[in-house]
């Protein structure tokens, strides 16, 4: 395993100290490693979403170049997609 040295700012810290004492987490290093997950799934979801968000615009234009409109407003496909 790497060894890393970070700077967390006061409140950042705080709420380090704070997990710790209430069992939360046994160390640190669990807790900075289930954040490093939770951040890795969330840039995932971003991800996929932008993917899906994507394919859409590109049918999208497919169907506008070719006259071919969907009845779908905006915010109802936006809603589909995200």
């Amino acid at each position: 395993m790497a060894t890393l040295n970070i700077k967390l700012t006061l409140d950042n810290a705080d709420f380090v100290a704070s997990e710790l004492k209430s069992g939360g987490f046994s160390s640190s290093d669990e807790l900075v490693a289930e954040a490093i997950v939770l951040l890795r799934l969330k840039l995932a979801n971003e991800a996929a979403k932008a993917a899906a968000l994507k394919q859409e615009i590109d049918l999208a234009i497919v169907q506008a170049t070719s006259k071919d409109f969907s009845s779908l407003n905006v915010r109802e496909i936006a809603d589909h997609v995200l």
